[in-house]
C-alpha cells in the first residue's frame, strides 16, 4: 500500500514565479552616474559665479541709481513670466492695488523731488480710460536712466 501524505507533516515548498525582464529594477551605470555628478559640480560652480556677477550688478544699481532692491527683484520675476501669465498677473495686481488703498497710503508720504534737473516735481497725469474700460496707472517715481 502506498503511504498517504498526512496534512502538515511535510513543509511546503515555496512557489517561485519566473521574473519577467520588465519587472526587474534597473539601476544607473557607474559611468553615467559619475558623468551626472561631474556635470552637477561644474554647473554649481558656474551658477555661483553667475550669481555673484548678478549680485554685483544689482548692488551697483542700488548704490549708483538708488534702485529699490525689492522692486528690482519683482521686476526680474515678472520679466521671466510668459506674456499671458504676465498680463493676467498685472490685471489682478492693478485691481488689488487700487482696491487695497496702498497707492493712497504711499502718496501720503512726504517725498523729495526727483533729480530730473527741474526745481519742482511734476504732478502725475490723471489715469486715462482705455476703450475696454480699463484704467492705465500713472508711473509714479519713474526716473530717467543714468548712463
Amino acid at each position: 500500500m502506498a503511504k498517504r501524505k498526512s496534512a502538515g507533516t511535510e513543509p511546503e515548498k515555496p512557489e517561485t514565479e519566473a521574473v519577467k525582464g520588465s519587472e526587474v529594477t534597473k539601476m544607473i551605470t557607474k559611468s553615467a552616474l559619475a558623468s551626472i555628478l561631474a556635470l552637477d559640480r561644474r554647473t554649481k560652480a558656474e551658477q555661483s559665479e553667475l550669481a555673484g556677477e548678478l549680485g554685483n550688478k544689482i548692488a551697483h544699481a542700488v548704490e549708483t541709481y538708488g534702485t529699490n532692491r525689492k522692486a528690482l527683484g519683482m521686476i526680474r520675476q515678472l520679466n521671466r513670466m510668459e506674456p499671458e501669465k504676465l498680463a493676467d498677473f498685472l490685471d489682478h495686481f492693478d485691481y488689488m492695488l487700487d482696491v487695497s488703498g496702498l497707492e493712497k497710503r504711499a502718496e501720503s508720504v512726504q517725498r523729495l523731488p526727483l533729480a530730473e534737473g527741474k526745481g519742482e516735481a511734476e504732478e502725475p497725469e490723471a489715469p486715462v480710460a482705455e476703450p475696454n474700460g480699463k484704467v492705465s496707472r500713472p508711473q509714479f517715481g519713474a526716473r530717467e536712466a543714468v548712463g
